[in-house]
């Protein structure tokens, strides 16, 4: 049966001397293959249609090993700016790869339309302002990374105490694992660092990353570093062979 979706291209990889297969994630959050026969030599059909990165509408058959096969598809969106160069196609990879992790599970279009945002925004961002791409690109990898755990079940409850269960309040310190705090009592290394973090993993969960923007850039360097440290702690623990993200 010819099916049509639209769908993100999160990997690919010479199948043949002429083929490709893409590994895509389609609006419905499932995730599945693509064979492409004779993309490489075809003067039909782009090889732009299998570029990582790029939201691709396409019409297909589904076959009975589970892999898709291609009739016709457009590039919807390219997202140059995320292609640029060397440090744009890194920033790329690890949402992409971040994505791949997140879609190893039962499909969910929550996660669809966290990375068509999340790429969307940062391919306008960069176009308006190239200057600013490090500290940009830094504070939406926190913030997309902190969804990603979300959408997976990895977010803890931020806004208690893992050990004793009470509200955190002023003073707080990453937990042993996971996205987790405990609070001032439970803890010596607690501190101010800790509960802002804390506060702003919550708003992560809750608000866009655009009505965040400004109070994280307006957030110290030690409380950057401190939510960065958690994080990473975090993706060790929850995500099998993780990748290096910050």
């Amino acid at each position: 049966m010819l099916k049509k979706g639209r769908a993100i291209v999160l990997r690919k990889y010479r199948s043949g001397e002429k083929d490709i297969t893409t590994e895509l994630l389609f609006d419905s959050g499932e995730k599945n293959y693509l064979h492409l026969h004779g993309i490489l030599s075809s003067k039909k059909r782009s090889a732009l249609l299998a570029e990582i990165g790029s939201l691709i509408e396409i019409n297909y058959y589904e076959n009975q090993n589970y892999e898709l096969s291609l009739k016709e598809g457009v590039v919807v969106e390219r997202f140059d700016y995320l292609k640029s160069d060397y440090s744009h196609q890194n920033f790329l990879s690890k949402l992409l790869i971040l994505t791949r992790l997140a879609a190893s599970g039962e499909a969910d279009a929550s996660l669809y339309v966290l990375i068509e945002a999340a790429l969307y925004y940062a391919n306008s961002l960069f176009k308006l302002n190239s200057t600013q791409f490090q500290t940009d690109s830094e504070l939406l990898l926190i913030f997309f990374v902190i969804r990603i755990l979300d959408l997976m079940g990895f977010l803890g409850d931020v806004t208690h105490c893992v050990s004793c269960n009470q509200p955190i309040t002023g003073l707080a310190a990453w937990g042993n694992d996971g996205i987790q705090f405990l609070c001032k009592d439970c803890s010596n290394a607690a501190n101010q660092l800790g509960f802002i973090c804390s506060e702003l993993i919550k708003k992560c969960q809750k608000k866009r990353f655009r009505d965040l923007k400004h109070e994280l850039e307006s957030c110290s360097t030690d409380t950057i570093n401190y939510l960065k440290v958690g994080l990473k702690r975090a993706i060790e623990f929850s995500l099998p062979n993780p990748p290096v993200i910050f």
